[in-house]
């Protein structure tokens, strides 16, 4: 499997906001359990790594999402590829939490005044090979990528 993981930096940063947006979701909605899932780290199809490695410009968190279906919060990131002269658009996420209540949904949109990210322009990341195995991951093959402006 491959992924994208972020500088050290970066990675302060999402954790930062992701505590404070987990805090705010428990003091919102008593009653609810919240599972924080790790790594927070863009997993990758094996097929769609190469393209995305050699013609990824720009990475930009643009918002929080709450799935009804899977019952997690993920963070939404645009990102665009730039190839010859074509600029392609797509949305990767990262799960940052499994959300348990018993009854209905949480009523999280991303109106929610807590749901608001922070800008956060990613220039510099890793691009690695994974190894998830009993609940830990191993990165391997790993080359640091700076994106084209």
């Amino acid at each position: 499997m491959k992924v994208l993981h972020f500088h050290k930096d970066t990675v302060f940063t999402l954790c930062n906001y992701t505590r404070q947006l987990l805090k705010e979701t428990c003091l919102n909605y008593p009653g609810i359990e919240i599972l924080p899932v790790w790594p927070l780290s863009l997993f990758l199809e094996d097929e769609e790594s190469d393209y995305i490695y050699k013609n990824l410009s720009d990475l930009i968190l643009e918002k929080v999402s709450y799935s009804n279906t899977s019952q997690a919060l993920y963070l939404d990131f645009k990102c665009t590829f730039k190839e010859d002269s074509l600029q392609k658009e797509k949305s990767l996420k990262i799960k940052i939490a499994d959300i348990k209540k018993s009854g209905n949904p949480l009523p999280l949109t991303e109106e929610s005044a807590f749901m608001k990210v922070p800008d956060l322009k990613i220039s510099v990341l890793q691009f690695s090979d994974l190894i998830l195995k009993n609940n830990s991951w191993t990165f391997f093959n790993t080359r640091w990528l700076k994106l084209k402006k």
